[in-house]
């Protein structure tokens, strides 16, 4: 897919799942060679000067390394352009949905008013194959499915065997424990590109701290059970807290024991209804922790990805975040259970459209509440930093769970020279 933006465009490739951003030279020659069907070569020739020769072979090389054109260098794309929101993308680099509002767990870390029951108001199927073709209008193939408990919904395995259909990749955000092996086989043979499962100890005692007595044991079942179903890409997710933090390492004989393919690290975030201070972890010891796991982490063991929930920025010539802000209703948006569409899960607003009421490209592209993150103004404390250029302010959940206001520094950004140095030097003993 080639997404056309004021900056350029996006080239999408399915395969491996990448984004590549393009310059409003290269966006036009692709996309006058996709719509053409000729090759490039070709359709430079129509418009001559713009390219010398050896910038163009150049080009054309890197492009057909990167799978933009094919051996013959025709850019073979679907070629997506549409209206764009007011100083924004087209549509959402990732969507993520809350399927349900039900959820079978009540962990003490969740940031979503869960219920024992569906929530009263919560999408259909039909409202929810809508907003996939949306997603396929806007060129936003990107989506991540949680909850509630996304397993919970009726109608879960009718929306992954649509996906195909509507051309989305999407990951699945489980706690595993309905994972039976008819639903193993299931999620193995679907269009499913991931699942990510909950597992916040390497025993059942800390696991069980957060998630309720029992929920290890039918954790790691669910877990065995798609392994053994044959899924390609199956990862632990960890919640990094106080009861876990000194024991990162011991999640590698967990994975290794279990055959899944990665085990990732994210550390609590004080966000929406996930407000207990006990659970946090500072940064400092976050990355000591995680510094110390990695150099200890066991070459045969599935590989450990440590993230400290700073977002990262696209480049920036692109100018697609702001200077100022996150991926928030930039790059990312959320589908919540009852049709709102939002920037942030973990921030919601009585001021949020819904797809009922105006459809999901509508919501983004004018939502007053989605496109105020897109124009945020940084506080005194961010805009005289130094290092402003490189962070922007970072997380804006996290700013506010910190007590703090839109305006104000994630409390895990780094505002000094020396707190680069150390996130720097800890991320790259990870790498």
């Amino acid at each position: 897919m080639l997404r056309l933006e004021r900056f350029g465009a996006f080239h999408y490739r399915r395969d491996s799942v990448r984004f590549t951003p393009l310059s409003p030279k290269e966006a036009r020659l692709l996309a006058d060679s996709a719509t053409s069907g000729r090759s490039v070569p070709e359709v430079e020739t129509l418009e001559p000067g713009l390219w010398s020769d050896a910038e163009l072979m150049s080009a054309m090389i890197s492009w057909r390394d990167a799978g933009i054109v094919d051996q013959g260098f025709v850019c073979r794309a679907r070629v997506v352009d549409a209206e764009r929101s007011h100083g924004g993308l087209i549509g959402p680099m990732v969507t993520h949905f809350q399927l349900t509002q039900q959820c079978n767990l009540r962990c003490k870390h969740c940031f979503v008013d869960i219920m024992a029951r569906p929530g009263p108001n919560e999408l259909t199927t039909p409202e929810l194959l809508d907003v996939f073709a949306d997603l396929r209008r806007l060129g936003s193939p990107l989506v991540v499915f949680a909850g509630g408990e996304p397993m919970l919904r009726p109608d879960f395995f009718e929306l992954v065997g649509r996906l195909e259909e509507f051309e989305l990749d999407a990951w699945l955000c489980t706690n595993a424990t309905l994972i039976d092996r008819t639903a193993a086989r299931a999620l193995a043979d679907s269009a499913l590109r991931g699942l990510s499962i909950s597992l916040d100890g390497p025993d059942a005692e800390t696991h069980e701290l957060l998630r309720g007595r029992g929920q290890f044991k039918r954790a790691l079942a669910g877990i065995r059970e798609i392994v053994e179903a044959g899924h390609p890409d199956v990862k632990l997710r960890v919640t990094v807290n106080p009861h876990n933090v000194d024991r990162l390492v011991e999640f590698a004989d967990v994975a290794r024991e279990l055959g899944v393919h990665k085990v990732v690290f994210k550390p609590f975030r004080r966000t929406g209804l996930a407000t207990d201070p006990r659970l946090l972890v500072s940064r400092a010891r976050y990355y000591a922790a995680i510094e110390r796991a990695s150099k200890l982490w066991p070459s045969d063991a599935p590989p450990g990805e440590f993230d400290d929930g700073m977002p990262s920025r696209p480049p920036e010539w692109t100018r697609i975040i702001p200077r100022f802000g996150c991926v928030g209703g930039t790059t990312l948006a959320t589908v919540v259970y009852d049709g709102r569409v939002v920037a942030c899960d973990a921030l919601l607003s009585k001021d949020d459209w819904t797809v009922r009421s105006h459809g999901f490209a509508e919501c983004w592209r004018r939502s007053p509440a989605v496109a105020s993150w897109r124009s945020l103004e940084a506080g005194a404390e961010c805009g005289e930093c130094d290092n402003f250029t490189e962070c922007g302010g970072a997380c804006r959940a996290r700013a506010v769970g910190a007590g703090g206001t839109m305006s104000d520094p994630d409390p895990w950004a780094e505002c000094s020279e020396d707190e680069v140095r150390v996130r720097r030097r800890t991320l790259a003993v990870v790498s």
